[in-house]
C-alpha cells in the first residue's frame, strides 16, 4: 500500500508514502506489465533493492525532474524496525528541449546510499550504487542504455553492469522486435545466474563467477495494446568463474502477458 499526493497548487511536486518501488536504474524502472523483454538482466535481478516502506519527494522544474527518496529497507519488520535503511537521489533531463526530432529522448542519474540496510546483505551487500541512463523513441525505433557501478562490496571490491535495450516496430502498435545485450563485471566470484531460469539448471544453484554477458532477441505481438499481448524469445548467457564455474545456456521464452 502507498499514498501519492499532489497539491493544488503544486502541480510540480509529489509526496509518495507507503511501500513501493526504489527508483535506481532505468531497467528495474520499467513495469513488468510493459517490458519488452520476459525477464530482467542479471545485474538488475541480483543488485536492485525490492520493494520496502519509505518516503519519496519528486519535484519538476522543466525540462529537469528530482526525486529524493529514503527506505527502511527491513525486509521483515516493515517501519517498526531499527534498521538503518537506504536513500536514493534521481536528476533527469528531457533532452528533447535540445534536440528536435525525437518522440521521447531523456537522460537520468541515480544515486543510492545503503545506510546498513538488511536490504544489502548477503550476495548483494553494498555500500553505493550509481546508474545512468539514455532513453528514447523515434519513429518505430525505441530503446535504452543503462549503465549501472556499484562499490564497497562485502570485502572492498567493485562491480559495474551494461544493458542496451533496442526495439523497433516491425507492424505500428502491432508487432515489436526486442533485443537486448547485458554485461555484467564484478572482482571477483560475487555475481549470481538468474533465478528463473539459469539457477534452476540442476548443480548450478549455488554457481557464482566474475564475468556475465547474455544477448536476447523476441517478437511481441500486441493484440490489445500492452494489456494483451504474446511473447516469445531467446537468449544465450554465458558466465566466466574463477572458481571453474562457468557456464553456457540457451533460454527460450514463450508466454502470454495480460494485465488490467
Amino acid at each position: 500500500l502507498w499514498v501519492s499526493w499532489k497539491p493544488s497548487n503544486a502541480e510540480k511536486f509529489i509526496l509518495q508514502v507507503g511501500q513501493f518501488k526504489p527508483l535506481w536504474s532505468y531497467e528495474w524502472g520499467l513495469s513488468s506489465n510493459t517490458m519488452p523483454v520476459f525477464e530482467r538482466g542479471q545485474f538488475v535481478n541480483q543488485f536492485v533493492p525490492d520493494r520496502s516502506i519509505g518516503v519519496l519527494a519528486a519535484f519538476d522544474f522543466d525540462p529537469w525532474k528530482f526525486a529524493l527518496s529514503g527506505f527502511n529497507g527491513n525486509l521483515d519488520d516493515g517501519a517498526g524496525s531499527d534498521d538503518n535503511g537506504f536513500f536514493i537521489f534521481n536528476a533527469g533531463y528531457d533532452l528533447r528541449t535540445r534536440l528536435d526530432g525525437w518522440d521521447e529522448l531523456f537522460w537520468r542519474i541515480d544515486y543510492l546510499h545503503n545506510a546498513g540496510s538488511e536490504q544489502f546483505s548477503g550476495d548483494k551487500a553494498y555500500r553505493n550504487g550509481i546508474s545512468t541512463s539514455l532513453s528514447g523513441k523515434k519513429g518505430p525505433w525505441g530503446g535504452a542504455i543503462d549503465f549501472m557501478f556499484i562499490d564497497g562490496l562485502e570485502k572492498g571490491e567493485n562491480a559495474f553492469g551494461l544493458t542496451i535495450l533496442p526495439t523497433y516496430e516491425l507492424v505500428p502498435e502491432k508487432l515489436e522486435l526486442a533485443l537486448r545485450y547485458t554485461f555484467s563485471n564484478a572482482d571477483r566470484d560475487v555475481l549470481l545466474l538468474k533465478n528463473r531460469y539459469e539457477q534452476e539448471v540442476a548443480g548450478l544453484e549455488d554457481g557464482e563467477g566474475n564475468e556475465y554477458h547474455a544477448i536476447y532477441g523476441g517478437l511481441n505481438w500486441f493484440i490489445h495494446g500492452q494489456r494483451l499481448k504474446v511473447m516469445t524469445g531467446v537468449e544465450y548467457s554465458t558466465m566466466d568463474s574463477n572458481s571453474g564455474g562457468d557456464f553456457d545456456g540457451w533460454t527460450f521464452f514463450s508466454g502470454v502477458r495480460v494485465w488490467f
